[in-house]
């Protein structure tokens, strides 16, 4: 019985003080109103979205210019921009090119995979009339082809320019490396009427040794 009658009053007491204590914070609210305003956030400003697709910024593309090759023989392209650098290869007559700079009358030019530098003066720009323009010699003076041509390698070190025509004024089709092995078919007054690599030309009999 003394056990369940301390209990008892040891709950009364706590509900006692739990009651003055509420009763004191409600009191204190009362005297102190302040202490219940709310404050809330500023609105949200409502974002009207811009008419039309939006604006992404510009990446320039490299600037170049298309042009041809206008020379006989072919365009050098060199290391650097003058007659003193290496020869790097010949451009065939009417091949198109790519122009990046120029620099005293040199471009700098990328042929393929190849870049390089080149004269202006033997190149034909894709604004000028003369571009549009087709080869004289569009297709290669047939000569004989022989059922047993002669093997034959490129003596030139710089290379042989292949010709539409058994002569000098023809233009080039392409330029076969020196020691590159071809197959003779037909001569005519020094000139020789080749196959390299699928295509047909003639070249100079002077630069070529037979196997």
């Amino acid at each position: 019985m003394k056990i369940k009658t301390i209990i008892i009053i040891a709950v009364s007491v706590t509900l006692v003080a739990i009651t003055a204590f509420l009763g004191y914070r409600i009191l204190y609210l009362v005297e102190n109103p302040e202490l219940l305003e709310v404050t809330l956030p500023p609105p949200v400003e409502e974002v009207t979205p811009p008419d039309g697709p939006p604006d992404f910024p510009v990446v320039d593309e490299p600037e170049h210019t298309l042009a041809r090759v206008n020379a006989s023989g072919g365009l050098r392209m060199r290391e650097g921009p003058g007659v003193d650098y290496e020869i790097i290869l010949l451009i065939p007559d009417f091949d198109q090119v790519l122009i990046h700079e120029e620099e005293s009358g040199w471009v700098y030019i990328e042929y393929g995979e190849v870049s390089g530098w080149a004269s202006g003066e033997f190149l034909i720009r894709e604004d000028d009339p003369r571009f549009a323009l087709e080869p004289v010699e569009s297709v290669v003076t047939p000569g004989n082809r022989s059922p047993n041509p002669a093997s034959a390698r490129i003596s030139a070190q710089s290379g042989l320019r292949m010709r539409m025509g058994p002569s000098s004024d023809y233009h080039v089709v392409m330029v076969i490396g020196y020691d590159e092995l071809v197959r003779a078919h037909d001569e005519q007054d020094g000139w020789v009427y080749i196959e390299h690599l699928g295509h047909w030309g003639w070249v100079s009999a002077e630069y070529i040794t037979n196997e």
